[in-house]
């Protein structure tokens, strides 16, 4: 983690030139450009059409300016009563510190994460106005009343802002904010084992003051016009409350591929706020591999006393897992103790068949795994036994928990195993599905087919001597799909990719 960020920031207050504007201060105006090239004047955009001014000045390295940021108190403000509501406030985020770009903005480089997807508000990437409005610490968060007067009203709630303009602003009595106004997060999902299936899924936000009993959720395709999937949400939806919402499952899914999610028809009407109505969602594929043994690498920062991972099975059975490791003296954190800043290789042996793995790293501080500039990377990697790279994620922030996901068809050696030649055909098939296989001594074999959900559609028990030996297996009751053929033998496991297509 970046402690050393949190440094820098109490450094801004010892440090800076300024101090904080006094309350009741007159807000000088200024003119400047948001990061899509749109201007912003404080004075006639806002002041002098007695629409009072909610704005952010932090900077993209301060954790706590993160943490307030992901809050939503400033998209939700924006949504219900700004622009993207009913116009009554002014919403902005002022990146205040001049050594900082665009790329920052965007979550790379010297950042906390990105900034940009998901605000729908104005971004001034504009040092001079900090330095207008005497800002001594990040996160400053100031309310400018329309007769031009500055009140500091903190980090809070969407509710406590609200309050703080009521507070301090005499011409302000109340805000009315948009009645229906619902909005959806872009959202993405992973297949883990090719040609498996996912159902998407999207969280839908009431930026409405009424609460939403109904609305409509459709999922269009990337070129296609027409939706492949609507659902018809009812319910009870709290003003300032989130749902989610599941499509009908995408089956088949090979690639990777980019949706547009839709939402509309708050409690029957026409949402008159689409600010957020329309979203993106992309579905990609994990990681794969078809080898039985892979090799977790963890690559530590600093504070590797607040560090630990598990890599497990699909049926959270734990094949790897360590940390956190021993606390440092470096500083009061636990910084620089033994584990800081080292390499730790795992050899994992995957089991035979079929899975979908997680890996999960988790950081007690809550603010991910980050370095110091120039310092060493830190995150994990996944090797297969060639060494080719599964997944991985260098320098993560990611709060107090991330995971990662990848699939596995791994195979027992053919020199241990009791099943040998294993053949398959035709394939793709119709209705009977031809099975070769030699025996190296008499065995029990457990027949089964599983469609790629894991879930085992049809099989079957033969006691059978050593030798070769021949079945057909009736197919015609299966839909077409992509299915595996699993032959158990002594808890050996052999599995065969096949296609129905009727």
């Amino acid at each position: 983690m970046n402690k050393f960020l949190l440094f820098v920031a109490s450094v801004l207050v010892a440090g800076s030139t300024f101090a904080q504007m006094p309350n009741g201060s007159t807000g000088p105006d200024f003119t400047s450009t948001d990061i899509n090239g749109n201007t912003i004047q404080l004075y006639t955009d806002f002041l002098d059409q007695g629409i009072p001014v909610i704005m952010d000045v932090s900077a993209t390295w301060c954790g706590p300016c993160w943490s307030f940021h992901e809050s939503h108190a400033m998209k939700d403000l924006y949504m219900t009563y700004g622009a993207a509501g009913s116009n009554e406030m002014g919403v902005l985020f002022v990146e205040g510190d001049g050594s900082t770009d665009i790329n920052a903005l965007n979550g790379i480089g010297n950042t906390q994460g990105d900034w940009v997807t998901g605000t729908p508000y104005p971004i001034l990437d504009d040092a001079n106005i900090a330095s207008l409005y005497q800002i001594g610490y990040y996160p400053t968060i100031y309310g400018i009343c329309p007769d031009r007067t500055v009140y500091e009203i903190g980090q809070g709630s969407a509710n406590d802002l609200m309050n703080g303009l009521i507070t301090n602003c005499n011409s302000i009595t109340g805000f009315t904010g948009a009645q229906d106004n619902i909005g959806v997060d872009e959202g993405n999902a992973s297949v883990c084992i090719p040609g498996g299936d996912v159902s998407p899924e999207v969280t839908i936000h009431n930026f409405g003051t009424n609460i939403v009993t109904s609305m409509t959720a459709e999922l269009f395709e990337a070129g296609n016009p027409n939706a492949i999937d609507v659902q018809n949400w009812s319910g009870a939806l709290p003003a300032g409350g989130s749902t989610d919402v599941q499509f009908t499952a995408l089956t088949g899914v090979s690639g990777a591929a980019n949706y547009t999610v839709t939402v509309s028809n708050p409690n029957g009407v026409v949402d008159v706020y689409p600010t957020m109505n329309t979203s993106g969602y992309t579905i990609d594929l994990s990681g794969f591999t078809n080898e039985n043994t892979v090799t977790f690498r963890l690559m530590t920062d600093y504070y590797a006393n607040e560090t630990s991972f598990e890599v497990t099975d699909g049926n959270g059975n734990i094949l790897a897992s360590d940390g956190p490791w021993p606390a440092g003296t470096a500083d009061q954190w636990g910084g620089g103790g033994t584990g800081a800043g080292q390499t730790y290789d795992y050899p994992i042996n995957l089991p035979a068949g079929i899975d979908c793995y997680e890996v999960k790293i988790s950081d007690s501080f809550g603010d991910g795994m980050s370095i110091t500039s120039g310092g060493p990377d830190a995150g994990w990697e996944l090797f297969d036994s060639n060494g080719n790279l599964i997944t991985s994620d260098v320098n993560p922030n990611f709060g107090s928990e991330a995971t990662d996901n990848f699939g596995a068809d791994a195979a027992v050696s053919v020199e241990d195993l009791t099943i040998n030649n294993v053949a398959v055909y035709p394939n793709p098939l119709k209705n009977l599905a031809n099975i070769d296989f030699t025996l190296t001594e008499s065995s029990i074999v457990n027949f089964a087919i599983i469609n790629v959900l894991g879930e085992t559609v049809k099989k079957n028990t033969y006691n059978l001597v050593a030798g070769n030996h021949q079945f057909d297996f009736d197919v015609t009751n299966i839909n077409s799909g992509i299915y595996f053929i699993q032959l158990d033998i002594n808890g050996q496991t052999t599995t065969q990719k096949i296609t129905v297509a009727k």
